[in-house]
């Protein structure tokens, strides 16, 4: 396990240097500037220009920005200056910002979790009744209704008709619960349609029947035999689910107006801030492949039988 984790921890690595070169060739053949955005289309002499490329080193051929970031970011782990946010790091900015958009997705994941595997769970075992036909119609609902009307529709239900939330603001649990609603709602969904899929393709195989047979009780046939192996791909959709619940609330964020990366992230791809955009690219993509690692090691858990390596057969 330990090698495997290591040489993942390689091709996550090797993988990261390949997207990060992408995105740093790509931005910078964008038409337009972070000058141009930033100054809205007013004019500015010639030497004001020349002096922001140099100071942010774009007067330099292409190759050798390159360089210079990846030097910088590999010995110092520096990710740079924003561009257009003057006297801020992109450090600075994923540090502080990135607590509150992870604290939102984190409470969102645990709700779609419980609820979510619950319903999927119990909708299962009661194949074609009452509650399996309630779970499928908010399964419906949260596939395919999008999470800004969701969010919309807690605003105004329980933030103005019933003034139980707040609307807007940061700091309070309070603010974080319609948020994390909003943006749970479509995980919710998700993991009951698979996690009911899963347990309807266990409970017909051979090894639950001859469970039965031997007299098995009923809590360790659910517990031991059923779920145990319904798990396992709910497990899969956890790691990338993982990621999309970090980076995907960008528009929560803004309706709810919620200090996270999204804005951050948003104003940067519209204003060409390079280096913003190839910090938040390098923390996504960390994140991403950190979470696949992570699966693999939940998949060990859940079922020792699932060999990752030759050295563990």
């Amino acid at each position: 396990m330990t090698k495997f984790i290591l040489r993942r921890t390689a091709y996550g690595l090797l993988t990261c240097l390949i997207i990060v070169t992408i995105t740093f060739f790509l931005i910078h053949n964008i038409p337009g500037s972070p000058l141009t955005a930033k100054m809205a289309g007013k004019y500015l002499p010639q030497e004001a220009v020349k002096a922001f490329e140099e100071k942010y080193g774009l007067d330099k051929p292409l190759i050798v920005q390159y360089g210079m970031f990846m030097k910088r970011l590999v010995l110092e782990g520096d990710l740079g200056d924003s561009l257009i946010h003057v006297g801020r790091s992109v450090n600075e900015t994923i540090k502080e910002h990135a607590p509150v958009s992870a604290r939102i997705g984190l409470q969102a994941i645990i709700i779609e979790m419980i609820i979510g595997l619950t319903m999927g769970i119990v909708a299962g075992f009661k194949r074609g009744s009452w509650i399996d036909q309630a779970v499928m119609i908010v399964v419906i609902l949260g596939i395919c209704v999008p999470s800004f009307v969701v969010a919309t529709l807690l605003q105004y239900v329980f933030g103005v008709k019933l003034s139980i939330f707040p609307i807007f603001g940061w700091g309070e649990f309070e603010n974080t619960i319609l948020p994390t609603i909003a943006l749970a709602f479509y995980g919710i969904a998700m993991f009951s349609k698979y996690m009911r899929n899963s347990v309807l393709g266990v409970v017909g195989e051979d090894y639950i029947l001859t469970a039965k047979a031997k007299g098995v009780s009923q809590t360790n046939l659910i517990i031991k035999h059923i779920l145990r192996n319904a798990i396992l791909p709910i497990i899969t959709l956890f790691g990338p689910h993982l990621m999309f619940i970090f980076a995907g609330s960008f528009v929560i964020e803004k309706i709810f107006s919620v200090p996270g990366l999204g804005a951050y992230f948003v104003s940067s791809v519209a204003n060409n801030d390079y280096t913003m955009i190839l910090g938040l690219t390098i923390l996504y993509s960390v994140l991403y492949i950190f979470s696949l690692i992570l699966v693999d090691i939940l998949y060990g858990i859940a079922d020792p039988r699932i060999r990752l390596t030759k050295d563990d057969r």
